[in-house]
Parts: structure tokens; C-alpha cells; sequence
């Protein structure tokens, strides 16, 4: 079990609303992206978080709010790995908190609406330590650079898993980047900041150019229901769809969330003719997208050998 102590001292560093130096570098750009995705009532359901930086990110910290009259937050994990290495120090990753009686994850419901971080929220943080130390990782000839995410593209770091409330009604839900999380220690809340080499703290504030990007759930009657084209299950169909199906294809590394989905052309197979439909329908170049196209739903090809759901 992480200690307070140990927590609250991750979190300033984190979490500080002054740079921890003289500001930030010139032109920094950083993006907190939440995943969108669909899911039934009394269904689980997986948000992952995209981070991307254009400059050395050495660890971040996030603060989540949720309805909580519609969702209930599980866990949150640490998906980013370590390229190369074995893994990262377990003392400065804060996934699972629990100290005093207090959690990282509030699911409360005892005032009616979603008014903020009153209740339903999460937060977690990382700092990209490595496993066996950074004084023996640097003599060792290791870099800050290699420890942290790849720069100028977007990284899943973290994954929030959520259980949909059985009474949940049909329609979507927001998940959103709101600062000020209670942490464990009630002297400390905290923000959505990605920690930035040589010592940056560089928070979701427009004028430093970093943006926050909210989720939607589309909580849908059944889990049978998609949305034609829509391979990668983000409840939009873009060029990203058409690049899974065909590492999907060519490689299997990636798996569509429903091969209903992305049998673009609704002839009942996956095969390079789904991808090449959909670029066509996605650049205008040929016919539009079968049915269910507009929002999500059922197949309406009842003969259809792919169900979603099964």
C-alpha cells in the first residue's frame, strides 16, 4: 500500500498550479484525450486516455468527473509500458489508492444531478520512473528520453474502466477532464497536468497551448447495437477505422469491436473490400455506408453470420 505521504508529495509535484520553474518551454503543446465508446446497461465498459506532448513528458496526473447517476467506476490501470525495459517504479504509479478510508475513486451518489467533483470522479498519476532505480538506469547509459512516451503522437498511458448502472437510460453520457479532484489527503486536489522534462508542469490551460478532450458513452438498449463502418468502436467512423480493419487483416494485432461494425460493405465477410468501401464512403468517392449508419443500432441484414454482442 502507497503511503500518504508518498502520495501527497507525487501529487504537488504533479498537481502544482505554479511551474515548477521559470514557465514552460516556448511553443509546448500537450493533449489529454479520453476515448469514447458505446455499452449496455449493467455492462462493463473500457475508456482508454491518449496523452501526446512535444516535449519530454516524465509523468502526468488526471482528475475525472463523471455522472455518477449513470456510471460506476471500477479501476483505473496504467497501460502504457516501458519500451525496452522491464517495468516502472510501483511507489510513483497511483492507479489503486486507498489510505485512511479514502480512494481515489468516489462513486457516490447521494446528491442528485452531476455538479462536479462533489462526487463521481477519479483521478490517478504516474512519474516514469524505472523499476530499478534512476541512479542505475542513468549509469547504466540510459536517458530521461527513453523513459519517456514517444513525442508528437498520442500514447494510451491510462485505461478507466466503468460499469453502466442497470437503470441507466438510452442516450450518451459525458466523461470529462475537471480539475480538482479530493485526493487522499484532504489538503491536496488534484489537476490534470502532464509533468514535463527538465521540470515543467504543464497544465490543461489554452494559452499554453493544451487541451483536455471529453468522452461520450453511448448507452445503447442492447450490446447487439453499432455503427456501420465504426471498426475501432469510438462511436465515429474516420480514416483510423479502415487503418484497424487492415492491420487487423494483414497482421491480427488489432481487433475490431465488432466485425459487424467493420464489415464496411454489409456483405457478411471481412475482407480488403470492407476497407476499400469505407475510404471511398469516407472521401465521398462512392456509395454510402449500409445501414446502421447514421446512429448506432441493429443489422438490419437478418441473414447476416456477424452479430454484434455474441
Amino acid at each position: 500500500m502507497k503511503t500518504s505521504r508518498a502520495l501527497s508529495v507525487m501529487l504537488f509535484v504533479l498537481s502544482s498550479n505554479a511551474y515548477l520553474s521559470a514557465g514552460p518551454p516556448p511553443g509546448l503543446e500537450a493533449t489529454f484525450r479520453l476515448g469514447s465508446a458505446q455499452a449496455s446497461p449493467g455492462a462493463d465498459v473500457r475508456i482508454p486516455i491518449f496523452v501526446s506532448s512535444n516535449e519530454a513528458m516524465a509523468g502526468l496526473s488526471i482528475s475525472v468527473d463523471f455522472d455518477e447517476g449513470v456510471l460506476e467506476a471500477t479501476s483505473v490501470e496504467l497501460v502504457y509500458e516501458r519500451p525496452g525495459g522491464s517495468g516502472w517504479d510501483p511507489n510513483s504509479i497511483f492507479t489503486d489508492i486507498h489510505v485512511n478510508g479514502r480512494s481515489n475513486i468516489n462513486n457516490e451518489d447521494a446528491t442528485p444531478g452531476n455538479g462536479g467533483v462533489d462526487e463521481g470522479y477519479l483521478y490517478a498519476a504516474a512519474v516514469f520512473f524505472p523499476e530499478e532505480g534512476l541512479g542505475a538506469f542513468i549509469q547504466a547509459g540510459g536517458t530521461w528520453e527513453e523513459l519517456c512516451p514517444p513525442l508528437d503522437v498520442e500514447n494510451e498511458i491510462l485505461a478507466i474502466h466503468f460499469r453502466v448502472r442497470p437503470g441507466a437510460p438510452p442516450g450518451e453520457t459525458e466523461i470529462r477532464f475537471l480539475d480538482d479532484a479530493p485526493s487522499v489527503n484532504p489538503e491536496v486536489t488534484v489537476q490534470n497536468v502532464a509533468s514535463v522534462l527538465p521540470g515543467f508542469s504543464a497544465e490543461l490551460e489554452t494559452e499554453i497551448g493544451a487541451l483536455g478532450i471529453s468522452a461520450l458513452i453511448a448507452i445503447v438498449d442492447d450490446s447487439s447495437a453499432f455503427l456501420r463502418g465504426d471498426a475501432n468502436g469510438d462511436l465515429k467512423v474516420d480514416i483510423s477505422d479502415p487503418i484497424l480493419a487492415l492491420d487487423y487483416l494483414f497482421s491480427g494485432t488489432s481487433s475490431p469491436r465488432c466485425l459487424d461494425a467493420a464489415d464496411a460493405n454489409d456483405d457478411g465477410s471481412l475482407d480488403m473490400s470492407d476497407p476499400i468501401f469505407l475510404l471511398a464512403a469516407l472521401f465521398q468517392l462512392g456509395r454510402p455506408l449500409p445501414p446502421p449508419s447514421e446512429a448506432p443500432g441493429r443489422d438490419p441484414t437478418e441473414s447476416d453470420p456477424f452479430h454484434c454482442g455474441d
